[in-house]
């Protein structure tokens, strides 16, 4: 039956031997998100990508046939070491090709898992973060979801490695990476690195960075990140924290590159549109009970809205307090800092949070 199996895949039409035990499929896979991985600074990060590309990636793209032909054991005989080799040539996008050799794979002991904690502690230098939009686009394909919590890792790798760019394009790229932005922690981190990138940038990198972060928020409202849901409190598209960051990167153009002026009403504009969205904010909810996810929390508190403190300040000074945002700014500016000086005296030990929010204070 096996031999079946493999003699009736192996006469498939759109397939043809290009040699003894060498078959050449017709089409091109790059469409469908095949891509080679360059080298990286890292021998072993370059394994663990071989490893999901051999053992993951290139099987999703095989037709069913093949799949059934690597992975039932029946078939083990035929593709073992000692067999006649049977080889898949892969057209790829860059117009090399990929010899695959069909061997037979144990999903349980062959298949690495969707391990991003252990590439990204693998990645060494910013360049190595260019793996990942392929990497993504060859898991999403191979339908291996991530968890929120791994794309949130991602992002905040990806900031302190000064590599944002590579996130907002998987997040542009939704459709072929699953790099979705709807969950609150993800879009926080996403909107986090174009603020980095304004504050310690010059004229033309803050100019940037505040293109990059509107492109974010317009990537919050289109409907491959959204699922045509409507908005709700918790939505990243009604917190006010992610528009307050914008402001903050518009508030830093302005102060620091425009003569301390809102040359382009950017600052009045998304200062009113943080004031509207004000009545969703998480600033005052309680962290739930255990000190160690209380340290989470608040870690997370400060991390998210220390940008926004640091904008309201530079907003102020740009419009004045005597204007209609400057009334508000001085409402919402001292709960602000108290609820962080709350935050940062639960925090144990200085992680970057805390550092920056110290930074921030003057400390």
């Amino acid at each position: 039956m096996a031999s079946k199996v493999i003699g009736n895949a192996l006469q498939c039409p759109s397939w043809a031997f290009g040699g003894i035990g060498t078959i050449r499929h017709a089409r091109s896979f790059a469409t469908g998100g095949l891509h080679t991985f360059r080298p990286t600074s890292s021998p072993e990060l370059d394994g663990l990508l071989n490893s999901f590309r051999d053992n993951i990636f290139i099987p999703s793209h095989l037709p069913k046939r093949y799949r059934d032909v690597i992975y039932k054991t029946k078939s083990n005989p035929l593709l073992s070491p000692d067999a006649e080799p049977k080889f898949v040539d892969i057209p790829c996008g860059n117009g090399e090709s990929i010899k695959y050799r069909l061997t037979p794979i144990d999903r349980l002991k062959d298949e690495p898992a969707s391990r991003m904690r252990e590439l990204l502690d693998l990645m060494k230098v910013p360049g190595d973060f260019d793996v990942i939009p392929p990497f993504l686009e060859g898991l999403h394909h191979a339908r291996r979801k991530l968890t929120k919590s791994d794309l949130e890792k991602t992002a905040r790798r990806a900031n302190v490695a000064g590599r944002h760019d590579i996130i907002l394009e998987c997040a542009r790229r939704v459709k072929t990476t699953g790099f979705i932005l709807k969950h609150l922690p993800v879009a926080r981190e996403a909107i986090r690195g174009p603020y980095l990138q304004a504050k310690r940038g010059n004229s033309s990198e803050v100019k940037k960075a505040l293109s990059q972060a509107e492109q974010i928020i317009e990537l919050l409202e289109s409907p491959a990140h959204t699922k045509g849901k409507r908005v709700e409190p918790t939505d990243p598209r009604a917190q006010p924290d992610i528009i307050g960051v914008v402001l903050a990167i518009a508030a830093i153009q302005a102060s620091k590159h425009n003569g301390g002026s809102d040359i382009d009403g950017k600052v009045a504009m998304y200062a009113n549109r943080m004031r509207g969205t004000w009545v969703n904010s998480d600033l005052m909810v309680q962290p739930p009970q255990g000190q160690r996810r209380k340290n989470q929390d608040f870690n997370q508190k400060l991390m998210a809205w220390v940008p926004v403190l640091d904008g309201l300040r530079l907003a102020m000074d740009v419009l004045g307090a005597e204007s209609a945002e400057g009334v508000w700014f001085s409402e919402v500016i001292p709960q602000i800092e108290g609820e962080l000086k709350r935050a940062r005296s639960n925090v144990d030990g200085r992680g970057r949070a805390s550092l920056a929010y110290d930074i921030l204070m003057g400390k």
